[in-house]
C-alpha cells in the first residue's frame, strides 16, 4: 500500500536554539541540536508512530512530536510485520486499532496549544462502522481552519474484488460521502481505487469536495449500461470544482467527458480499454498538460490523436507513452 506523492512545505515553527551550555556528558549529541532540526528529522520519518515514541527517549524530545506540523497514519503501519500473524489479522482489528489511534491523536492535536497540523495525509479501508468515526475525528480538527492539506487515500478490503464487489464499494462511498458532507468539504487530495460509480456520482463529488485539488483514480468503473451492456461514461460536470489535476489508470470507462471542470489544468489517462483514449473536453479552459499512456496494440485500431484532442485548444505540454514502436 502507499499514499500518492505530495509536497510537503518545511516546518513553520520558529523556537530559540537550545541553550547547549549546560549539557551533560551522558547527553546524545542529536538531542543539543535545536528544535526545529530535530522538528524536521521527525517529519521525515514515515511511520508517524516512531515519531510519537521518539518522546519517550529523552525529556527532550518529549514535546517535540506536539510540535509536528505534517501527520501522515496509514493504514498499511497496522498490520503485523509477521506474514503468519498478519494472516490471521481480520480488517475489523486493524480498523479498530486504527480509528482509536488516530481519534485519540487528532482529539489531543485538537486540545493541543502546539504547532497546527498544516498537512494530514491519511489511508484507511472503506469498511463500516469505522468511516463516521474517522469523520468526526477529522472534522473537528479541520473545523479549525488551521490545516492547508488533507490527503485521503481509501482502499477496499478485498484484493481482486469482482464487478459486484466494486458496484457495493461504490454504494459504500457515496453513502460516506453523503452522511459526513463535513469531513469531505475539507478534501483537497483523493485517491480511491476498485469503485465502480454511478452515473453522475463524481459530479456529486467534486461539488461536495470544493477544496478538492487532486483526484486519483485506479481500476474504477461505471455500471454496465442495462440496454448495451456496455460500461457507461465518466462524466464530470462540476461548474464549482476547484480540481485541478485528474488522474484516470486502468479503468474501464467507456468514455470520460469533462463537461465543466474550469479549473483542472493537468489530465493523466493511462491503461484505457478499447481501442483508442475517448475523451470528450467541454469547458475545461485551463487545461493544458495532459498524459496519454497506453500499449499500443494490433488489435486497437489506429486513431487520430488530433481528432481526440481536436476540442482543446490550451495544451502546452503532452507526454505521450504506447510502450512500443506501434505509433
Amino acid at each position: 500500500m502507499g499514499t500518492s506523492a505530495v509536497s510537503i512545505a518545511p516546518s513553520s515553527v520558529q523556537l530559540s536554539p537550545v541553550n547547549t551550555t549546560n549539557i551533560s556528558d551522558e547527553e546524545d549529541r542529536i538531542s543539543t541540536l535545536p528544535d526545529h532540526i530535530l522538528l524536521d528529522i521527525l517529519e521525515r520519518l514515515r511511520d508517524y508512530r516512531a515519531a510519537i515514541q521518539v518522546g519517550t527517549l529523552a525529556r527532550r524530545w518529549v514535546r517535540l512530536p506536539l510540535l509536528l506540523s505534517r501527520l501522515l497514519v496509514d493504514i498499511a503501519d497496522f498490520l503485523p510485520h509477521d506474514t503468519e500473524r498478519r494472516e490471521h489479522w481480520t480488517v475489523d482489528q486493524v480498523m479498530t486499532a486504527y480509528t482509536t489511534t488516530l481519534t485519540r491523536l487528532l482529539q489531543h492535536s485538537s486540545s493541543s496549544s502546539g504547532q497546527a497540523i498544516k498537512d494530514i495525509q491519511l489511508s484507511f479501508y472503506l469498511t463500516d462502522p469505522y468511516l463516521q468515526s474517522i469523520d468526526h475525528a477529522v472534522g473537528d480538527l479541520m473545523e479549525r481552519g488551521n490545516t492547508d492539506y488533507l490527503d485521503i487515500t481509501i482502499w477496499v478490503d478485498t484484493a481482486h474484488p469482482s464487478y459486484e464487489q466494486c458496484v457495493l464499494f461504490g454504494q459504500r462511498f457515496m453513502a460516506f460521502l453523503h452522511a459526513c458532507p463535513t469531513m469531505f468539504r475539507w478534501f483537497t487530495r483523493l485517491t480511491l481505487q476498485n469503485i465502480t460509480f454511478g452515473d453522475s456520482d463524481i459530479s456529486s463529488l467534486l461539488n461536495t469536495c470544493n477544496k478538492l485539488e487532486l483526484l486519483s483514480l485506479t481500476g474504477c468503473d461505471s455500471p454496465f449500461d442495462p440496454v448495451t451492456g456496455e460500461d457507461m461514461a465518466l462524466t464530470i460536470n462540476a461548474p464549482h470544482s476547484a480540481l485541478l489535476a485528474l488522474e484516470i489508470r486502468t479503468c474501464e470507462f467507456a468514455r470520460i467527458d469533462l463537461i465543466h471542470a474550469p479549473k483542472l489544468s493537468r489530465l493523466v489517462y493511462s491503461n484505457w480499454t478499447g481501442s483508442n483514449p475517448l475523451l470528450h473536453f467541454g469547458n475545461v479552459p485551463c487545461l493544458d498538460n495532459i498524459a496519454l499512456c497506453c500499449a499500443a496494440l494490433n488489435s486497437q485500431t489506429p486513431f487520430m490523436l488530433s481528432h481526440c484532442l481536436s476540442n482543446n485548444t490550451t495544451l502546452s505540454i503532452m507526454y505521450l507513452d504506447f510502450t512500443d514502436q506501434m505509433v
